[in-house]
């Protein structure tokens, strides 16, 4: 595909350029030039392009920003906001400073 803006795709490769997607899932997914909700697959190739979450077996990153990398094989010069570690990380954060607030809250009554 090319120059679409898609929401959903499935299948065993897809490959898409210069494109919107909401959705990707596929064995090999190869994005270029592409702007990416959620892509998943057994194989992700991303090439200056940018995915909320990316997440496969093996990812391959070339010039691109993913906000979410879920994956144990990477290749390339990753720009991550989250990594899985981080993620984890930042739920704990969060779901400790919750308890500890209601913790304090039951305190003050």
């Amino acid at each position: 595909m090319s120059q679409s803006a898609i929401g959903s795709v499935n299948g065993a490769t897809v490959t898409v350029q210069q494109s919107g997607l909401r959705q990707v899932t596929a064995e090999e997914a190869i994005l270029t030039q592409t702007a990416a909700g959620i892509v998943r697959g057994e194989r992700v190739a991303l090439r200056e392009s940018a995915a909320v979450v990316a997440a496969g077996r093996e990812v391959s990153v070339e010039n691109s920003r993913v906000v979410f990398l879920l994956a144990p094989s990477v290749r390339g010069q990753v720009q991550a906001a989250f990594t899985l570690p981080a993620a984890f990380a930042l739920g704990f954060g969060f779901v400790s400073a919750r308890a500890l607030l209601r913790l304090l809250g039951r305190l003050r009554r």
